[in-house]
């Protein structure tokens, strides 16, 4: 057993290649051996000398352990197929030489020239034209062995060897090219399979590749949209089946536009990842976070009421401050404002998510870094106040605006002027005040619209009054917007409605508020300036109640000011309101700007101001805003003279 232990260790050998080899010289040694009983068969009927039959015996027994040394050596020589194939034409070689000695001549060379047309047509279909010749030929030459031997057999004997040799050779070198064909087609078959696979493994990491791109954004590795519509539909489905809770959160990071303007896109692009990998690392397993789209980001929280979103979120905030991001050297606290909204019975995921995003803005607008939920009521609230920004919209261009007029006057009760007050006479609702349409319209263009408005129907106003002897001499004063004094074109536009209209300059006054002249004092004083040389005078309104600086008062082309009511309603009270109206008109006079107050309601107050040098009043004590035909019919009325006498009296009056 163990002589044969070396062949069952090759039998059993993980080589396929080397089995399958083993497997082949068996089958071909066993025909062989067969062949040598045949040949002693042959010898043993008288028809094969003895000394021949042996050198033979041992030419195949030496070519088939030739073929098994060849085999052994393989693996170990490195041996390719086309050298093992060598060893295969020897064993071929062989066995038609076997055939040749065992049959008679006419049987073998018949044998031989079937076995060369057999695989000439069978296997060299494809082969050049010269094997397709040769294969002629050598049928050719088999047919013409056939025909002799069928004519004169014994006459043409050694012809008929010789051209059984031929065909017997023909036959070796033909096996012995085929053998080799065939092993290059099988290494080429290889090579191409090896190809195929390495195109496999390509073309799944591409397919990796692309299904990533399609479900993930490329910079933050997180969810897309467009992939996280496909979860949230999932979501949606499973929310109306199991009556789940479903929280969706809307977060958009603080300032990135400032980030991105000052430290550039890439550490834009830095704090976006950073932003997701601190956000993702505080989330639990089952939360999901998608980049929604530029620097906003939507969170999912499954099974997430209002109070524990409400957690989630001021924790997110929390890590993000106590954890400030480093990028480019330089550290960075970056914030997000958030809106979140909890999935009702039957509502979709869009409309949530549209919830959401209203909160999200509500959160921006209470000064960002907070979380906000969505509130109906707001919402409602929201939404009466986009309808009344269309409605106005319609009524500035339809005509709904009017102008109300409240007298100014002198400390002798003389009438000056008036301020020109606009109001929004709504068809359905009726007269609307500024307090609830103005903070709309400066929201947006809209206040742009409205002051030209304003401005054009007081210039037509004053141009009526400046055709009448009785009001030629009034002044009206129009309240001017922070947005209109810094359009590029308000000079321009200005100056334009005067000369269209054909007004006195000095008839008009613009009132300015302290606030807007914060932001741009150098741009605001420049513009006033062009307007002063034009003729125009300026008020400054609300005096003492913004951002007051005496260093830029200065500067200011102004004629008057304009004391608050605040402070004129407490004159009386013994708070420190009396102290700073004093103050004001002192300051005023200092200065040298007239001084008016406005909101004055009563003959004490009046009396007040009067004795501590204020020049100018407005207030219900001498008439409430009224439309122009009640305004001129006051004028003209008995009303205004009995006025002049008791604020006479009330001024005369001991202090």
């Amino acid at each position: 057993m163990s002589k044969f232990s070396p062949l069952l260790h090759l039998l059993a050998s993980d080589d396929t290649k080397l089995r399958r080899l083993i497997n082949y010289w068996a089958i071909t040694a066993a025909l062989y051996i067969l062949c040598v009983f045949i040949l002693w068969f042959q010898v043993w009927a008288g028809a094969v000398p003895p000394e021949q039959a042996k050198w033979l015996s041992l030419c195949i027994v030496a070519g088939s352990l030739l073929f098994y040394g060849l085999i052994r050596a393989s693996t170990a020589l490195n041996l390719t197929p086309s050298q093992l194939s060598f060893g295969q034409g020897i064993q071929a070689i062989l066995c038609i030489v076997a055939a040749y000695a065992i049959v008679t001549p006419v049987r073998g060379a018949v044998l031989t020239l079937l076995l060369v047309v057999l695989v000439f047509c069978a296997f060299a279909l494809p082969a050049r034209r010269s094997h397709q010749i040769t294969a002629f030929a050598i049928f050719t030459i088999g047919g013409t062995m056939l025909w002799l031997v069928h004519v004169d057999p014994e006459r043409h004997a050694a012809g008929i060897e010789a051209v059984h040799f031929i065909l017997a050779s023909s036959m070796s070198a033909a096996v012995v090219f085929l053998t080799t064909q065939f092993n290059r087609l099988r290494e080429r078959l290889k090579a191409q399979k090896s190809e195929l696979e390495q195109q496999k493994i390509e073309l799944s990491e591409a397919l990796l590749r692309i299904e990533q791109i399609a479900k993930r954004d490329e910079l933050t590795l997180l969810p897309n949209r467009r992939y996280m519509k496909e979860v949230l539909s999932k979501e949606e489905k499973r929310h109306s089946a199991e009556s789940r809770t479903l929280c969706l959160a809307l977060l958009d990071i603080d300032h990135f536009k400032a980030i991105n303007d000052s430290y550039g896109h890439a550490a834009g692009d830095e704090v976006l990842t950073s932003f997701s990998q601190q956000v993702q690392a505080t989330l639990r397993d089952h939360d999901v976070l998608a980049r929604w789209g530029g620097e906003e980001f939507l969170l999912l929280l499954p099974n997430t009421n209002q109070s524990a979103a409400m957690r989630v979120l001021e924790r997110l905030q929390k890590n993000l401050v106590d954890a400030p991001l480093k990028i480019a050297d330089v550290t960075l606290s970056v914030t997000f404002s958030a809106g979140f909204a909890v999935m009702s019975p039957g509502e979709t995921v869009a409309e949530a998510i549209r919830r959401a995003d209203k909160a999200m803005y509500r959160a921006k607008a209470a000064g960002r870094n907070t979380s906000r939920q969505y509130d109906p009521e707001i919402e409602a609230a929201i939404t009466a106040s986009e309808e009344l920004k269309c409605a106005l919209l319609h009524g500035i261009e339809s005509g709904q605006l009017v102008l109300h007029y409240q007298p100014q006057v002198k400390a002798d009760g003389t009438v000056t002027g008036a301020e020109a007050l606009v109001r929004w006479q709504h068809p359905q609702k009726g007269l609307i005040f500024p307090g609830d349409f103005i903070p709309l319209a400066e929201e947006s263009d809209m206040i742009i619209t409205l002051g030209q408005w304003v401005l054009t129907a007081a210039c037509e106003q004053l141009a009526a009054w400046a055709r009448h002897k009785e009001t030629a001499h009034l002044n009206l004063a129009v309240n001017v917007s922070a947005r209109q004094l810094r359009r590029p074109d308000f000079v321009e536009h200005t100056l334009a409605v005067m000369a269209i209209t054909g007004i006195n300059p000095c008839r008009l006054k613009l009132e300015l508020t302290e606030s807007m002249l914060v932001d741009d004092v150098e741009g605001a004083i420049a513009t006033m300036n062009t307007l002063k040389f034009a003729g125009l005078s300026f008020s400054l309104d609300d005096f003492g109640t913004g951002y007051s600086s005496l260093s830029y008062l200065k500067r200011l082309p102004l004629d008057q000011i304009k004391i608050d009511q605040s402070f004129v309603s407490g004159v009386l009270s013994g708070s420190e309101d009396g102290i700073i109206a004093r103050a004001v008109i002192s300051l005023a006079h200092g200065l040298g700007f007239s001084v008016i107050a406005e909101g004055v309601e009563t003959a004490s107050q009046l009396k007040f101001l009067t004795h501590h040098g204020c020049n100018d009043f407005q207030g219900y004590f001498f008439g409430r805003p009224v439309p122009i035909q009640d305004f001129e019919s006051f004028l003209a009325s008995k009303d205004a003279k009995r006025r002049v006498e008791a604020i006479y009296e009330a001024v005369a009056a001991p202090v």
